[in-house]
């Protein structure tokens, strides 16, 4: 599924950091640049599987165990589920109380057609 986040432009990978210190590989991004994420990948044909919140404290990621995912409906054509996905992350993003003295970071998980 790595592939997906190759569309991506380099500056929205370049803003992203390695959550290396809780042993993964995923990316995350500081909330206040997930919109830009986000709108990358609108017509790239990926998918917004679901995503992760980490708060970051003292240069580290720590986990928040807030996430979402979003599933394809049956029948759902692909391009549609990817467009609704998007719909979903943002929505999701929208809603989620928010401290306003927490710096949060927010991982994506990706996929394009021929991984589902």
């Amino acid at each position: 599924m790595m592939s997906s986040i190759n569309k991506l432009p380099e500056d929205v990978l370049r803003d992203s950091r390695v959550l290396s210190e809780l042993g993964i590989k995923d990316r995350a991004w500081h909330w206040d640049q997930l919109e830009f994420v986000l709108a990358a990948l609108v017509g790239k044909g990926t998918v917004v599987l679901g995503g992760d919140v980490y708060e970051e404290r003292g240069g580290r990621a720590l986990p928040t165990y807030d996430s979402w995912h979003c599933d394809r409906e049956v029948s759902e054509p692909f391009q549609r589920y990817a467009e609704r996905s998007i719909k979903c992350a943002r929505d999701y993003l929208t809603a989620y109380r928010r401290p306003a003295n927490r710096s949060l970071l927010v991982s994506l998980v990706f996929a394009e057609e021929h991984d589902l």
